[in-house]
This record gives C-alpha cells, structure tokens and sequence, in this order.
C-alpha cells in the first residue's frame, strides 16, 4: 500500500515516508507552534494581550512555596553547586 500510495505521487517509498511523516507532525504539533485567527478572532487577542497585568494575591502565595517535587536536599545542592 505505501508502495502504491509513493508511485501514486510519483515518488520512492523513502521519499513518501519522509514527507507523510513531516505532515503527521506538523499536525501534531500544530496546536503548539502557531495558529491562525480570522480578524475578529485576532482584534480580540490583542485587547486581551494589551490589558495591563492583574495581581493574583494566590498565585504570588502558590509560587513562594516549596516545590513539591524537589527533595530539601536536592535544593541544597542545587542552591550551591560547589559544595
């Protein structure tokens, strides 16, 4: 079938696998590098973006604590390397 679907484009199977691949993945990961906005879609982007930041009083207290996922003495070590 991959043979087939590479001669239907006038292609050699490597060539085929190659170039389906890169589709694959540029749909993939679509979501994660760009997207597209018709012009309502994109003016309402940017007055969102352009509002001036907010102070989340909860955030700022969620960040100062201790990470959960680090070890007190893993930060150590990493706080001061040359030890």
């Amino acid at each position: 079938m991959i043979d087939r679907a590479a001669a239907a484009l006038g292609t050699d199977r490597s060539s085929f696998l190659l170039a389906q691949g890169r589709l694959a993945a540029q749909q993939v990961l679509a979501d994660r590098d760009h997207f597209v906005l018709d012009p309502a879609g994109l003016e309402e982007w940017e007055r969102i973006n352009s509002r001036p930041a907010r102070r989340l009083p909860g955030l700022v207290r969620l960040l100062q604590r201790p990470s959960p996922f680090v070890t007190p003495s893993s930060d150590a070590a990493t706080a001061n390397p040359q030890r």
